[in-house]
């Protein structure tokens, strides 16, 4: 919640996530879903940690898309006050779906692609 006016940008131009009066509940029901898409391989979510593991930096996603030209959707984010790392998590991740993932054209709406253009390739 510490990051919530930035997030806001993060999913969907000009979003409402985090709600203002976002409950631990909701989130909980959140993680809940993110669990079951990632076991059903639908997908995948993952929380980004410091190397000791002590610092929640932020999220990435990496969801299917339906948008041409494209084999996924990826978004990510890191905390405001972890902000300095966005640009590496950025390329990490990109490396990583590159090497080790079967994407060919990953999109990042919003980040690579602005949103004007990224609505445009909707179906």
């Amino acid at each position: 919640m510490s990051s919530k006016e930035r997030l806001r940008q993060v999913f969907f131009e000009n979003d409402t996530w985090p709600e203002e009066d976002m409950t631990i509940e909701f989130n909980t029901m959140e993680l809940i879903q993110h669990e079951d898409e990632f076991a059903a391989r639908e997908a995948f979510a993952y929380a980004v940690f410091s190397p000791n593991k002590d610092n929640y930096i932020g999220c990435v996603y990496v969801y299917p898309t339906k948008a041409t030209d494209y084999d996924c959707e990826v978004y990510l984010w890191v905390k405001d006050n972890d902000i300095h790392l966005d640009t590496y998590l950025f390329d990490s991740v990109e490396q990583w779906l590159k090497a080790l993932w079967p994407f060919k054209q990953r999109a990042y709406p919003g980040r690579t692609i602005p949103w004007n253009e990224w609505n445009k390739k909707q179906p």
